[in-house]
């Protein structure tokens, strides 16, 4: 679980799980895991918010409770990045839209920047995946090559538009990261959604 003080700060990215270092070389395989963050791989799944012990959960974060800065949660649950391989098969990527641990499983709003963004120039294969509800994309391909998607499921978050992407989100932190610049919210209720 990724909480704490290094974890606070959306302009200092850090990986809950890191595999390998650039230039590593080697197989990892992963399953049966669930990576989750108080307040953010077969068979595995990211899971950010909605639970006891999160800090995450309805009586914090409640839907249609605007912007709380303690309901930003992550900067992007999975990064492939460009000297990365991966194979990825039945995995969810979810920033969770309502508090499991509750008895009616309130809906919530949590915060999230992005799902899945994949700059990988080797051979990726992801089959079966989902990425759910974060702020300005569910999944990207940067400048990737040699990537196999199949049979992958996304959802935009409820509460946008309100607010529309990109808040509260910092945009460009990341590669391709997009700005919206182009919406304008007085006269589109689609274009700030993920």
């Amino acid at each position: 679980m990724g909480q704490g003080k290094k974890f606070q700060n959306q302009l200092a990215h850090r990986a809950v799980v890191q595999v390998g270092e650039p230039e590593d070389s080697g197989v990892v395989e992963i399953q049966d895991m669930m990576f989750t963050v108080s307040g953010a791989t077969t068979d595995s799944h990211f899971r950010v918010g909605g639970a006891k012990g999160s800090e995450l959960q309805a009586n914090k974060c409640p839907k249609g409770g605007g912007i709380n800065m303690d309901c930003i949660a992550a900067s992007v649950l999975l990064h492939i990045t460009p000297k990365a391989s991966a194979y990825i098969e039945n995995s969810w990527a979810w920033v969770a839209d309502h508090d499991l641990d509750a008895a009616n499983e309130a809906q919530i709003d949590i915060f999230s920047g992005r799902g899945i963004l994949i700059e990988s120039q080797s051979p990726t294969w992801l089959y079966g995946t989902s990425s759910e509800h974060n702020v300005l994309y569910q999944y990207q391909l940067s400048r990737a090559k040699n990537v196999m998607m199949g049979m992958i499921q996304t959802e935009s978050p409820y509460f946008q538009p309100y607010p529309g992407a990109p808040l509260p989100i910092v945009t460009g932190e990341f590669p391709d990261d997009p700005n919206f610049d182009n919406c304008e919210q007085s006269t589109s209720l689609t274009c700030g959604i993920a």
